[in-house]
């Protein structure tokens, strides 16, 4: 072989290993520029309630990055709060990636993990709580207060899907009275929030209490009282409601004054005469009217039957007291 063809093979070899060095150089190059260029955040923000490795780096490849996300590095603070991570703990997840100088990469000495958070005011789920009461109370008279529910509060609740879960099944049969309504706030499915409050249910009725002040036995009309409207818890102070129309003729049995709320103690029958009076009795027959004298055995009050001593005949005759002070015989 010329030596000349030989010189010129072997320059051509040599030219083609230094290529191949050149390339590996390269590639090398690359890969530890890979490696070091990964960073580490400062600040990192995460709406799930684990923090994971993947969420701490940055410029970093796709295999790297999928690798880390199954490397769990902390429990996330609550929502809207924020906690310190150090970073030496870093370091040593960052050891369990397998990755080649892992321990060049800068790390910050501490770094702050934020978790994310949506908010709903404690007025939307007031006005939920006050549709759902409205649904289930259909008389009108009755009117409820809610309480238990901060005014104009924010919560702070992980970010997803949100949705309020009220348990109402207390108010199926509603009265007057007290009731503990429990409302859980749940995202994605998850409760994240258990809110008490107390339900406040009570009826409004029409109570008559005095204008002017009455003596006992004065006769009772409707001038005496004045009607006002009031609100009660108790169901039976609702039960025991009384209409002032029906004591009209009635006398006082107590004194009362101006602005005193009335009950059906507060009358009795008017007293026409006393016991041992001397009373004019009477019976009706076909329109003949037939008249006797006799003496109250007890009290008589109109309306009401009272005994008495016929004094003709010496016996006990019965009868219903008039308002003239007259007793008309009952005929059995």
């Amino acid at each position: 072989m010329p030596k000349s063809s030989y010189n010129k093979k072997r320059k051509n070899l040599f030219n083609n290993k230094f290529l191949f060095g050149i390339l590996i150089l390269i590639v090398f190059v690359f890969i530890a520029e890979i490696s070091f260029s990964m960073g580490i955040k400062t600040f990192v923000k995460v709406r799930e309630n684990r923090a994971y490795l993947s969420d701490f780096l940055k410029d970093t490849d796709t295999v790297t990055m999928q690798n880390a996300t199954k490397i769990m590095v902390s429990y996330s603070p609550n929502p809207g709060e924020e906690k310190e991570i150090e970073g030496i703990y870093i370091k040593l997840k960052l050891k369990q990636l397998d990755i080649e100088n892992y321990d060049k990469i800068k790390i910050p000495d501490n770094i702050v993990l934020f978790r994310e958070y949506q908010t709903i005011n404690s007025e939307i789920i007031k006005e939920k709580l006050e549709k759902c009461i409205d649904e289930k109370i259909k008389d009108k008279n009755y009117h409820y207060k809610i309480n238990g529910l901060d005014e104009n509060k924010n919560y702070k609740l992980p970010v997803g899907s949100l949705s309020i879960k009220i348990d109402d099944e207390k108010l199926d049969d509603i009265v007057a009275g007290r009731y503990r309504i429990y409302v859980d706030i749940y995202v994605d499915k998850e409760r994240v929030e258990h809110i008490t409050t107390d339900i406040e249910v009570g009826k409004k009725i029409y109570e008559y209490v005095m204008k002017s002040e009455a003596q006992k036995g004065q006769v009772f009309d409707m001038s005496f009282v004045k009607k006002e409207e009031n609100i009660y818890l108790n169901e039976s102070y609702v039960k025991n409601q009384i209409s002032p129309e029906e004591f009209v003729g009635m006398v006082f049995a107590r004194s009362k004054r101006a602005g005193d709320k009335i009950n059906v103690r507060d009358f009795e029958k008017r007293k026409i005469f006393q016991k041992n009076d001397k009373v004019k009795a009477f019976i009706k027959n076909n329109g003949i009217v037939i008249t006797t004298f006799g003496k109250a055995l007890e009290n008589g009050y109109e309306g009401e039957n009272v005994k008495i001593l016929n004094e003709d005949s010496n016996k006990i005759i019965v009868g219903r007291v008039k308002n003239d002070g007259t007793v008309e015989i009952i005929v059995k």
